[in-house]
C-alpha cells in the first residue's frame, strides 16, 4: 500500500478504533470518555478536511454559474450536516428555565429583547 491509501484509510480506522474503546469500556470509566472525545475530534476534522474541499469544487462551478456569493454559505451548510450527521452532536433550548444569578436560562431568556445571542455564525 501506498503512503495517499495510508492517509486515506488511517483517519477512518482511528475514529472506529476509538469508538470500539469508548463502547468497550464502562460508560463511567475516564478512558471510556476520553476515547469518545477524540474520536468526534477525529471526525470534526475529517468534515472540516471533506467540507473545504467540497468549498473548493462548489466556488468554482459557482463562480462559473454566476453566484459565486454563495461559495461560503454552501461550504458552511455542508459542514453543519456533514458534522450533525457524523457524530450526532445536537442543541436544543431547555424548557422550564431557572433564575440562577440573576440570570434566566432556557426558553424564557430568548423571549426578553434586547439580548446577546452567541452562537456560531454559520449555524
Amino acid at each position: 500500500m501506498t503512503w495517499p491509501t495510508y492517509l486515506l484509510l488511517g483517519p477512518p480506522i482511528a475514529i472506529l478504533t476509538l469508538h470500539t474503546v469508548a463502547f468497550t469500556f464502562p460508560p463511567s470509566s475516564p478512558l471510556a470518555h476520553r476515547s469518545a472525545f477524540y474520536a468526534r475530534v477525529l471526525t470534526s476534522w475529517l468534515a472540516m478536511v471533506v467540507a473545504a474541499a467540497y468549498g473548493v469544487v462548489a466556488s468554482i462551478a459557482l463562480r462559473a454559474a454566476g453566484y459565486g456569493g454563495l461559495s461560503q454559505w454552501t461550504a458552511g451548510r455542508m459542514f453543519k450536516w456533514f458534522m450533525w450527521e457524523a457524530t450526532g452532536v445536537t442543541f436544543r433550548v431547555a424548557e422550564g428555565g431557572r433564575v440562577e444569578g440573576g440570570r434566566r436560562g432556557g426558553e424564557e431568556a430568548l423571549e426578553v429583547r434586547p439580548a446577546v445571542f452567541v452562537a456560531n455564525h454559520q449555524t
